[in-house]
């Protein structure tokens, strides 16, 4: 594995999004109802042209009109076992699927006779014992829509790691998480080809810095509270966007903050469409923000909620209050909200297409047709965004 500390000094563009907010005329909210419970363990879900894959501790294939998992395939093969220990992502390429996941790596540690042991028979102690070094082995996994398995890819790194995004840009697959450090944790961007034949691989940050999604090869989204390629922390943490050149260097910075406030980017669309969340002491809010491919805003809405997702132009998040500019959402208890953006809000104006809403305790994944949430009883459900 390549590790790569490339910290550029430049000038750093900062943002406020000091821009005016945008609201929306009233809308009607559509319900929305389950179509079956999932395990537990579920963190990611993909559709093909006529099943849904979801992944966790393990790698399930579904065809989208189950009701429930009697039908459900395991991807199993010799390749892989249960090298995974836990599957973070996953995407659907053409008629079949990619997923990311993390292990495991254990390393032989030698066994010998302690100088002080009471070895009166004269027993020699000797050979080697497995150790485990921690989640330091990343996996990708290639399946077909059968779940059948393709190709299982296996990179070790020397310090445990999270991966948290997956995208697939032409022949490339584009990986973004966080990587432990000796003061805290940076953010890493890897790539490989389709085949996983290698892995390039290159960190930013020294302490507090996590990358939680990419736009494209040379633009990523996540959350920072340090100094960045000449850019100094403005809130308690900011959602940052880095700029990187052909070698994955970085090169420039741009920061979304409010002053005595966490914020970060989570989620972001290849058009540049970011959620994140807002917290601070007045509470937490929900923040999505239409980006140029320069980092310029060009619309902004911030409403009261928490546990923000995107997909494409589809945003979900967790409200508990009247959203402003929604007159008809007022939600009572927990809801989930998901807010579908029409194609032109891809520009510069936001303009919305359907509001749909079902009470929830928080979202676990959103894709194209369908989320995950987690109900007000604690249940993992599927629930198709379509009527």
């Amino acid at each position: 594995m390549r590790a790569e500390f490339f910290l550029r000094i430049s000038l750093a563009l900062v943002v406020s999004l000091l821009l005016p907010v945008t609201s929306h005329a009233e809308i009607a909210v559509k319900r929305m109802t389950p179509q079956l419970q999932l395990d537990s363990d579920i963190r990611a879900i993909a559709t093909g042209t006529d099943v849904i894959a979801l992944a966790g501790e393990r790698i399930r294939v579904i065809p989208k009109s189950a009701t429930d998992l009697t039908s459900a395939i395991t991807v199993t093969g010799p390749l892989t076992g249960s090298s995974a220990r836990l599957f973070t992502d996953l995407i659907a390429y053409q008629d079949r699927f990619f997923a990311i996941g993390i292990a495991d790596s254990l390393t032989a540690v030698a066994i010998s006779t302690p100088p002080n042991l009471i070895n009166p028979d004269s027993i020699t102690i000797g050979g080697s014992s497995p150790q485990s070094r921690g989640l330091t082995r990343l996996v990708l996994l290639e399946f077909a829509s059968s779940g059948a398995i393709i190709k299982e890819s296996i990179f070790d790194a020397d310090r445990p790691l999270l991966p948290r995004s997956l995208r697939i840009f032409g022949d490339r697959i584009a990986i973004v998480g966080s990587i432990a450090s000796a003061s805290g944790v940076q953010g890493f961007f890897a790539t490989t080809d389709l085949a996983g034949n290698y892995l390039a691989f290159s960190t930013y940050g020294d302490a507090s810095t996590e990358i939680n999604s990419v736009a494209n090869l040379r633009t990523l989204y996540g959350g920072s509270s340090e100094r960045l390629a000449g850019s100094n922390r403005q809130g308690i943490s900011d959602g940052v966007i880095l700029y990187l050149d052909g070698e994955g260097r970085l090169t420039r910075v741009v920061r979304s903050f409010l002053a005595s406030s966490e914020r970060s980017w989570d989620e972001v669309s290849t058009a540049h469409l970011a959620v994140g969340p807002v917290k601070r002491s007045g509470g937490q809010e929900v923040a999505i923000t239409k980006f140029s491919a320069t980092g310029a805003p060009q619309w902004f809405v911030r409403y009261p909620g928490s546990d923000p997702h995107l997909y494409q132009g589809t945003v979900g998040f967790i409200a508990t209050k009247k959203l402003s500019g929604i007159a008809r959402i007022a939600p009572s208890g927990k809801n989930a909200i998901f807010l579908e953006y029409a194609a032109k809000s891809l520009s510069k104006k936001a303009t919305l297409k359907s509001v749909r809403s079902i009470p929830a305790n928080s979202i676990t994944d959103l894709t194209d047709g369908y989320a995950i949430i987690v109900d007000r009883e604690g249940r993992s459900q599927l629930i198709p965004l379509a009527p």
